[in-house]
């Protein structure tokens, strides 16, 4: 956090709050929300060269949070909405 806190040039808030969230069996869509705060969904892609059913993936992506050995299926923003401490 010490290197993190010069970034910081304001706090606009802080909350404790109940977040749900949900990713599909084969990865065809994800969500998370926070009631009345936050709402974020995105859509697997896919295109003419995916093979019917498949997803735009990426193994081993370097640098990657999910680290090694993993998959990181690649989407498109379906909702996106922000009310709080100033955002909208």
């Amino acid at each position: 956090m010490a290197t993190v806190a010069p970034w910081i040039g304001a706090v606009r808030g802080l909350a404790c709050v109940p977040m749900t969230g949900a990713v599909a069996d084969v990865l065809a869509r994800w969500r998370a929300a926070v009631p009345g705060t936050v709402v974020a969904a995105a859509a697997a892609l896919s295109g003419p060269t995916t093979p019917p059913g498949a997803r735009v993936q990426l193994r081993n992506p370097p640098g990657s949070a999910v680290g090694p050995g993993q998959v990181c299926t690649w989407g498109k923003a379906t909702a996106h909405l922000v009310e709080a401490h100033g955002f909208h």
